[in-house]
């Protein structure tokens, strides 16, 4: 626990927010020393690559854990679906593709932890939706001729956790001649 949320402390950089998250921490690891892993860890944070048919660049994602019988990607939350939801269903579907290998989800939250398989019908449902967005995206970067003209064509989230935090603004990136 300790390790963990240490490791969270040395990621946010020195700000600590306050929305409580730090304090889910703790809990959660417990919840997940009470499941029942389906083996033997074999590795964990396993870049993995797929290549639908026709299109040239990869897939690429990392999963979380992989054991001898199967692969497992861990989701934390504060309060756990009663379904996996899709996205994280063909991010696991794209592991099992790339990997010929069974997967699921493991949701923890503070309180409880959940399981969920990944069966075929529904990788393979997930892999159609995952191949439709590479084919849409390798249109669209086939249209534009940098990576400046792309950024201007598409709407931005800025306040999303994942944008990164940039020294210069956006706008004067895009705007820039």
């Amino acid at each position: 626990e300790i390790v963990a949320v240490n490791n969270f402390d040395q990621n946010m950089g020195g700000v600590i927010p306050d929305d409580g998250e730090r304090d889910l921490i703790a809990p959660m690891v417990r919840q997940c020393q009470h499941w029942t892993a389906p083996g033997e860890l074999v590795a964990a944070q396993l870049r993995v690559e797929h290549f639908f048919d026709g299109i040239h660049i990869p897939v690429i994602g990392y999963l979380d854990f992989s054991f001898d019988t199967t692969d497992v990607d861990l989701k934390t939350t504060k309060a756990i679906p009663s379904t996996p939801r899709p996205d994280h269903v063909r991010q696991v579907s794209l592991y099992r593709a790339a990997r010929s290998k069974p997967g699921g989800l493991l949701y923890v939250s503070a309180k409880r932890h959940q399981y969920f398989q990944v069966d075929d019908d529904a990788m393979d449902r997930a892999l159609s939706d995952l191949e439709v967005t590479a084919r849409s995206l390798m249109q669209f970067l086939g249209r534009v001729d940098s990576t400046k003209e792309a950024l201007a064509c598409l709407p931005m989230d800025t306040d999303h956790y994942a944008f990164p935090k940039m020294k210069v603004p956006l706008s004067d990136i895009l705007l820039a001649g």
